[in-house]
């Protein structure tokens, strides 16, 4: 497949993981965030607040209408967790982000969704503190963070880290939303940018196959790494093209 935009270190393509996945190899790191599953038919039911009946439309109004049967969405997704380890270098390592989510008033945990990823070994699990996050429902306490898992591609001892960079850090990451993104659902940079310092060096490549508001992929440029980026909707490779562009 062709990039959609190529130049200043940093590839993007325009399609889904299952296509361009399987064309990559590589990479030392992968950052990423994948859709949550969470759309309306996920949360109905469970005395969603309006304000965040309205959020959850505007981001499916954006292509984040995650509604697949549970069954569905965890086969997919570790399908596609199974690609990226194709295209993993042997001593490369995945830093996966996602949330504890409820359906039908039953909790699902991400560390049960991570440990269905074949090949992938969970180095650690790291606590995002997200101040400021809305309250969904008016059934449970506010739900103000998300996980990051470490995941390595050859085991708990083959992957690569800097010890020095990782030491900056505790596994609760304190980190407030991303503010001012035109994208309905971006994270900070300071996810990728701690990732990307903890376990990679300079020039190595960094992936985001949920490339969304190219976050990922311009801190990496920024850090001296190369970067490689996956996303499905053309109008946002237009807007992360422009800013590669210019990183």
């Amino acid at each position: 497949m062709k990039p959609y935009y190529e130049g200043n270190g940093a590839t993007l393509y325009h399609g889904s993981c299952e296509e361009v996945l399987p064309q990559l190899s590589g990479v030392a790191l992968t950052v990423t965030s994948p859709p949550y599953n969470i759309g309306i038919t996920q949360l109905g039911g469970q005395g969603l607040r309006s304000s965040v009946e309205g959020y959850v439309r505007k981001a499916a109004g954006g292509g984040y209408d995650d509604s697949m049967p549970e069954a569905e969405y965890v086969e997919w997704l570790g399908k596609v967790a199974a690609a990226i380890h194709g295209a993993t270098a042997p001593d490369g390592s995945m830093f996966f982000n996602h949330k504890v989510r409820y359906a039908d008033r039953t909790m699902l945990h991400p560390l049960d969704l991570v440990r269905t990823f074949a090949g992938w070994t969970v180095v650690q699990e790291i606590v995002w503190s997200r101040p400021g996050a809305p309250f969904p429902t008016q059934v449970r306490f506010g739900q103000s963070d998300e996980r990051i898992y470490w995941l390595a591609a050859n085991g708990r001892r083959g992957y690569k880290v800097s010890g020095k960079r990782v030491g900056r850090w505790t596994t609760v990451w304190e980190v407030n939303r991303a503010q001012g993104r035109w994208h309905p659902a971006s994270f900070p940079g300071e996810i990728p940018y701690r990732a990307i310092l903890a376990a990679t060096e300079r020039k190595d490549l960094v992936l985001d196959p949920f490339a969304g508001a190219g976050t990922t992929l311009t801190v990496a440029l920024a850090l001296h790494r190369r970067a490689v980026g996956i996303e499905q909707r053309e109008d946002y490779c237009e807007k992360i093209a422009t800013a590669l562009a210019t990183a």
